[in-house]
Order: structure tokens, then sequence, then C-alpha cells
């Protein structure tokens, strides 16, 4: 079996997470770049990075700090 048909095979097998993934990473990172633009967000209002949000969260839910 060729490379190709292959690659294809695989593309074809996990569709969905080969459109997700890209998908994802992109809404970060230009949620993140949008938040670090002054036009777009004063610095007062910037809030952070939602991962760092969700640990910080998923942190105080387990009782190791404050939110």
């Amino acid at each position: 079996m060729s490379s190709w048909v292959r690659f294809k095979a695989f593309i074809n097998r996990n569709i969905l997470l080969v459109v997700t993934i890209p998908g994802i990473a992109g809404l970060h990172w230009t949620w993140a770049k949008i938040q670090e633009d002054e036009r777009f967000v004063a610095k007062h209002e910037r809030r952070e990075f939602p991962p760092i949000t969700l640990l910080k969260y998923a942190r105080y839910m387990v009782g190791y700090g404050h939110a």
C-alpha cells in the first residue's frame, strides 16, 4: 500500500479530529491575539487564556487554592 493511500485512509478514518483539533487551536490563538490588541480589549478588561481559567477553577474546586 503506498504512503498516499495510507494517508488518505488515515484522513478518512479520523476526519473529525483532523478538522476539530486545528479548529480549536486556531480559535484559541485568535482569541489570545484579540485579547492582546488594545483596539479591541482595554488592558483592564483583559481575561486570562481559557485553559488557565479552567485550571484555576478546577484547582479551587478540589481545594488547592483560591479562584
